[in-house]
């Protein structure tokens, strides 16, 4: 039994390295057809659905139809326009009457949030069981263990 001389490996390789190249491109211009059949076919598709809605519209001929179509278009994008317009300035309205209402409501109600501690005696009391936590383990105000 013989071994394979390197001439002979890398005709072998090259023979291998062409055929793979030309299996590449056959691929590629695979996927080329492909794809010209797929626009092709919506093409198609489209013009048929054009066609149809001319004939729906009683319209004679494409120009026509296009010019249809584009002022509908333009029609719908201004009225969608409009109706953004509205919204925003409902929006800009309402926030701003809210913002009112709540300045209004805070000047009503004096300072929110202020306590006055002044208020308070001296002697608040027994604090103490509120400071015993159950499962810790001890009086926190007395400094020991718990006494339950």
């Amino acid at each position: 039994m013989h071994g394979l001389s390197p001439a002979q490996m890398q005709k072998i390789a090259a023979q291998h390295n062409l055929a793979e190249a030309a299996l590449d491109e056959a691929e590629e211009e695979l996927e080329r057809a492909t794809a010209k059949v797929r626009r092709l076919r919506k093409q198609r598709r489209l013009w048929a659905e054009k066609m149809a809605r001319a004939v729906r519209r009683g319209i004679d001929t494409i120009d026509e139809l296009d010019r249809v179509e584009r002022e509908e278009a333009e029609a719908e994008r201004a009225r969608i326009a409009e109706q953004s317009a509205e919204v925003a300035r409902r929006s800009s309205t309402e926030e701003a009457g809210g913002m009112v209402a709540q300045e209004a409501w805070l000047r009503s109600e004096g300072e929110v949030g202020v306590f006055d501690w002044s208020s308070m005696a001296n002697d608040v009391g027994d604090w103490s069981a509120f400071l015993d936590v159950p499962g810790v383990g001890g009086d926190v105000a007395a400094g020991g263990p718990s006494k339950s």
